[in-house]
């Protein structure tokens, strides 16, 4: 009984979202997400606040995000399709994936340095996670924060990452919108005329729809037919069987564990980083076979999608805000440094590190990646007068294979925690400072190569 309440639940709760987020275009323009809105229903819901769900069934709503990550990753592995690649562009690929994970590295760095030199007395250094799962990351890499951080016994951390990417997208979209109007002012100063034929500062809601970046509001959905709902049923079952190998995976490993040295921590892998790896051969499997087509692609990214929005949910209905209210310093400390290095990254790396017909461009995609979304940073890239939007589209899409998984809220972010939390937090900023000095000189020679050609 308790199981089907929490069910009902959370679909009233995911189901109200979406009814406030259509109803209230504020949401829309700032790209809050329906999950984040129906999980603050939930939470509202609960034992804190009206006592509508009781603790039983917010306790088993907090079971579902492991779950539902170790389906979330091995679904990023199987529902992108093997494009072809474009060998004019292969350069620029290269210098947008390395530009995500010195992005990504250096909100660590930053945060570990700000734990080690004002608050390593005070709190535990997995804080210093907050703002690159949070920010890189986006909504649904902070509730997936969440539950790696309770299960390493520190809840009120992962909950505070939720509030990060919260306040991350807010930032984002404020400071973008500047960006933006900054840029094209400058474009209009340099080209003259030509660029000053419109005098209009970007604005968010009416500059998207100018350029078509909100169609997806006004298009109605598809309700698919009987073969259609068995082709998504299908599909839905290949990221779960990914997920019963790497289950299976983990009961051995835990046997073996019991054999081996506790540094290895074997036993302790969490069940997301071997459903990434399973996925692998299921995704060679799915090749052979023929199913990864580029429709059934998009349609398991669509699937995927519905998962994240679950775990949103799931992570905010168990927030407990009386825990984190000792964290509020530190965390706003780590805040404050994620809004300054992003604008470091934008003018000052972004230069430097990306291709120079179209560092503007990407710079402003990976800005609104850096503060929480991808869809934001499309946005921002939306409002810039630019001839070369299409390629840094191309170029940016590209390069996702080769970062998101990994880093941004990826198998890598959700990782480090463990070695953070057995000790790591004065090892790991150096190999980071090291990672992304090779990052930056092999950009700034792939820069110059191209100057030079």
């Amino acid at each position: 009984m308790t199981q089907a309440t929490a069910f009902l639940a959370a679909i009233l709760a995911l189901a109200g979202g979406w009814l406030i987020y259509s109803q209230i275009r504020f949401l829309r323009r700032w790209f809050i997400p329906p999950a984040l809105l129906g999980g603050l229903l939930l939470f509202c819901a609960g034992p804190e606040v009206l006592s509508i769900v009781g603790k039983p069934e917010r306790l088993f709503i907090r079971s579902w995000p492991p779950l539902l990550l170790g389906y979330l990753f091995a679904a990023i592995v199987l529902g992108f399709e093997s494009g072809k690649s474009s060998r004019g562009l292969v350069g620029q690929v290269v210098q947008q994936n390395l530009f995500v994970w010195f992005l990504s590295f250096g909100q660590l760095l930053g945060a570990y340095c700000i734990y080690l030199l004002f608050f390593r007395a005070d709190v535990s250094p997995l804080i210093a996670h907050v703002v690159e799962i949070g920010w890189a990351g986006g909504p649904g890499s902070a509730a997936a924060m969440s539950a790696v951080m309770r299960r390493l016994g520190q809840s009120a951390i992962g909950d505070l990452g939720l509030f990060s990417a919260t306040l991350g997208q807010v930032w984002g979209a404020l400071s973008g919108i500047w960006i933006v109007n900054h840029l094209n002012r400058k474009a209009q100063h340099v080209i003259g005329t030509e660029a000053s034929s419109s005098h209009e500062s970007a604005r968010p809601l009416s500059s998207v729809e100018a350029n078509g970046i909100a169609d997806a509001e006004v298009r109605r959905p598809r309700f698919p037919g009987p073969k259609g709902l068995l082709r998504i049923f299908l599909l839905f079952l290949l990221p779960l069987s990914a997920v019963f190998i790497a289950m299976a995976a983990k009961e051995g490993l835990g046997i073996v564990a019991i054999y081996t040295p506790r540094a290895l921590f074997l036993g302790d892998i969490p069940l997301f980083s071997l459903a990434l790896l399973c996925a692998f051969p299921v995704r060679w499997i799915a090749i052979r076979a023929g199913i990864l087509t580029a429709e059934n692609c998009e349609t398991i990214q669509n699937i995927n999608g519905q998962v994240l929005d679950w775990i949103i949910l799931a992570a905010l209905a168990a927030l407990e805000p009386a825990a984190f209210i000792a964290l509020l310093v530190p965390f706003s400390a780590m805040m404050a440094f994620g809004a300054f290095f992003c604008f470091v990254l934008m003018y000052f790396f972004a230069p430097r590190m990306l291709p120079t017909n179209t560092w503007r461009e990407l710079g402003l995609i990976n800005y609104g990646m850096a503060t929480g979304t991808t869809a934001l940073g499309l946005m921002l890239l939306g409002l810039l007068r630019s001839h070369t939007k299409d390629e840094a589209r191309l170029v940016y899409g590209m390069a996702v294979p080769f970062n998101a998984p990994f880093v941004g809220g990826g198998i890598l972010s959700l990782t480090l925690p463990e070695w953070t939390a057995r000790g790591g937090e004065t090892i790991i900023p150096f190999l980071l400072l090291a990672w992304m000095f090779v990052f930056f000189v092999v950009c700034r020679r792939l820069q110059q190569k191209e100057a030079h050609e």
